[in-house]
């Protein structure tokens, strides 16, 4: 039996990171006039009535909704909304999800921001949610497993969504998503890396859910409160100061993710060679395994491999039957052990192998005389020219 060859590898305990990004307030104001407020956008439907401004600010956009009577001119509702990562306006980049500890602190930013832009707005506390994300980080600690789990993901629907909103579709960057409308959910996964370009996120998969509407969110509050009616008005202070509202939020959307990763693993060059030896290709075939794995990482595609047709079907089909995607194997360091028992002779092989020795045995015996004779002769010549001896 051929000697097997097995990869030592230490596996990594995934780490979990828990807490809140992106956050919606609304306030509704008829009586402030913020004219002076330079916005960047306006969009204005005079049939309609309605106007949209924006304002687009580093840490945070604002957005103002008006709608009036096209004909008497008076305002009839004027709403104003601010949208911001919670994370970036507390630590100044978006690299890491805000701890439930730290809401406090990130709300009382928002708030300086919002009355150095709007003197005289509610406090950012007393404002009501219209949309909060939940995230729950997985820190793989390398952006091949994280590229790997996407990858899985894309072919995972959502239980419990409408059929045609179950099936995900796939963004910028790789990133997963799974659409949702006001008063209901939306789900991605992505690359923290990839998204904010930042080296502290590498290997860091950002699993988040959002709770869109005022609707859905008073529901996760009243979920993780465990709360049989609705309890008034809802602020943004009382639905993060809520332990357990990340929780409602994230849903059973976690418990996915963490079911696609333990199918991913992160496959190295040995463990690939391993594989193709165990699935029974030959060790030539298992070697060319590997080389085509790195020319269609570099290449990105089997046309480039340069193989007819039927090279390329062939290749796919080894690489099914191995279960690896060759553009998840890791070409870095190899440490190899040899495991098993040596492979057994036949009496054939073990009679010309005792041939063979003894042949070896034979010509060692002649090449060994022939040193000694020389070594004689040699010693007899120096004796003779110191004048000791004569020659014979």
């Amino acid at each position: 039996m051929m000697q097997v060859l097995k990869l030592i590898n230490s596996q990594k305990e995934v780490a979990l990171v828990h807490g809140y990004d992106t956050l919606v307030g609304a306030w509704n104001e008829l009586t402030r006039d913020w004219s002076s407020v330079e916005w960047q956008s306006v969009q204005r439907d005079e049939m309609r009535g309605t106007e949209k401004c924006v304002l687009n600010l580093p840490e945070m956009q604002f957005t103002r909704k008006m709608k009036v009577n096209p004909v008497t001119g008076e305002v009839l509702h004027m709403g104003t909304a601010f949208q911001c990562s919670l994370p970036k306006l507390l630590y100044g980049k978006n690299t890491q999800t805000l701890p439930i500890d730290d809401h406090l602190d990130a709300l009382a930013r928002a708030d300086a921001v919002v009355q150095r832009w709007f003197p005289g707005a509610p406090s950012v506390g007393e404002m009501t949610p219209r949309r909060i994300d939940a995230t729950d980080d997985r820190l793989l600690g390398a952006e091949l497993l994280v590229a790997a789990a996407l990858r899985k993901l894309g072919d995972v629907e959502m239980p419990g969504a409408r059929a045609h909103k179950r099936k995900p579709w796939r963004g910028q960057a790789g990133t997963i998503n799974w659409p949702g409308c006001s008063g209901s959910h939306t789900s991605k996964a992505y690359s923290k890396y990839l998204e904010s370009g930042h080296e502290e996120s590498l290997g860091t998969l950002r699993v988040e859910r959002g709770a869109i509407g005022l609707k859905c969110v008073r529901s996760d509050y009243q979920k993780a409160l465990c709360l049989a009616q609705e309890q008034g008005h809802l602020t943004i202070e009382q639905a993060l100061g809520c332990s357990g509202l990340s929780k409602a939020i994230l849903g059973p959307f976690p418990g996915i993710v963490d079911a696609v990763l333990k199918e991913v693993e992160e496959m190295t060059v040995g463990q690939l060679f391993t594989k193709a030896i165990l699935v029974g290709l030959s060790p030539a075939r298992a070697a060319s395994l590997v080389g085509y794995a790195n020319v269609i990482q570099h290449f990105g595609s089997y046309e480039n491999t340069k193989l007819t047709r039927q090279g390329q079907y062939n290749l796919r089909k080894d690489f099914a039957r191995v279960g690896v995607d060759p553009h998840d194997v890791e070409f870095g360091p190899l440490y190899l052990k040899r495991i098993g028992s040596p492979r057994q002779m036949s009496p054939g092989e073990i009679a010309a192998a005792d041939l063979k020795q003894v042949e070896e045995d034979e010509q060692a015996a002649r090449q060994a005389g022939l040193e000694a004779k020389k070594r004689l002769r040699k010693q007899v010549r120096e004796e003779a020219a110191a004048g000791d001896v004569g020659l014979v």
